[in-house]
């Protein structure tokens, strides 16, 4: 997130409350990735967020 402007990161993290609320998410923490054209630090920020919650090792190929 700290690559968006301010103004479109708090419009992010409103639109996924309103999903949050709209459908009753309330067991889990909404996690916002930036996914960049220009760069591939999103997508490997979101994998490595991943692996930890469903217990991926390094040895396993993506």
């Amino acid at each position: 997130m700290d690559k968006l402007p301010k103004p479109r990161h708090h419009m992010m993290i409103e639109e996924v409350y309103k999903i949050k609320d709209k459908f009753a998410l309330n067991n889990c923490y909404p996690h916002i990735f930036t996914v960049s054209a220009k760069e591939k630090t999103g997508l490997s920020e979101l994998r490595y967020f991943i692996s930890l919650n469903v217990g991926m090792k390094k040895s396993q190929n993506w």
